[in-house]
């Protein structure tokens, strides 16, 4: 499991670097360059992959933790977090058109 979790991010993660051009603010510590920060430059493509694969990931770890949860788009919110709701659909039959 853990492995297969680990490729899953490391495919969201390949995702992210073919959507967005990435600017890192490096510093010098211990003679070891490290990114305090990091911001979009640009997009390199649409994102429409990157925000797929993103949703796709995080539904499945939501699926994972809670089976009465998931990732679902709102129009006002954007991306959230969702109590899952079964509805069945009830048909009413009339008995005078069996007779």
């Amino acid at each position: 499991m853990q492995k297969e979790t680990l490729q899953v991010i490391n495919n969201l993660l390949k995702s992210f670097n073919n959507t967005f051009e990435i600017d890192a603010n490096l510093t010098q510590e211990d003679n070891e360059i490290i990114a305090n920060s990091l911001k979009i430059k640009s997009l390199k493509d649409d994102g429409s992959n990157f925000i797929n694969e993103f949703h796709e990931t995080f539904n499945t770890l939501v699926n994972s933790l809670s089976e009465k949860h998931e990732v679902i788009y709102n129009e006002q919110y954007g991306l959230v977090i969702a109590k899952t709701v079964k509805v069945t659909k009830t048909e009413f039959i009339i008995e005078d058109e069996f007779k």
